[in-house]
């Protein structure tokens, strides 16, 4: 990632750690994480570049999406790899990993709901992260 204020010329910092492409940049609050092609989200500090912590390898397939599900104090993050949707918290540590029938293309959030668009169904609405689902 490269982090550059206005001027695009003048770089900020660079931040170094993933081993593959980056396919999402989320910022929550004073937090910045991006997630990739090496099935890894990192949380980066953009004052220096550097790396605050990073999430364990979640699966063989790139993390497509990043989102922040906010919930009264606490947040999650919310990916997509493959047909997998996965819940990290707030610590990058795997919360819920959630299998369904296709691949899953994008990813929204919108009012504590997650809403996904699959590859062959026109869209999945998860009630919640940690509830029941409905194709």
């Amino acid at each position: 990632l490269r982090l550059s204020y206005f001027k695009a010329f003048v770089v900020q910092s660079f931040c170094l750690g993933h081993s593959a492409y980056v396919s999402s940049v989320v910022v929550y609050k004073n937090r910045v994480f991006s997630s990739g092609g090496d099935s890894t989200v990192h949380e980066w500090n953009i004052e220096n570049g550097g790396s605050v912590a990073h999430s364990e390898k979640l699966g063989d397939d790139p993390v497509r999406r990043l989102r922040i599900l906010p919930k009264e104090d606490l947040f999650y993050m919310v990916v997509i790899a493959g047909s997998r949707l996965i819940v990290l918290d707030g610590k990058l540590q795997l919360i819920k990993n959630i299998e369904v029938s296709s691949e899953i293309m994008d990813i929204t959030v919108q009012e504590g709901n997650v809403v996904g668009v699959t590859r062959f169904v026109n869209f999945t609405f998860l009630k919640s992260c940690f509830g029941a689902s409905h194709d």
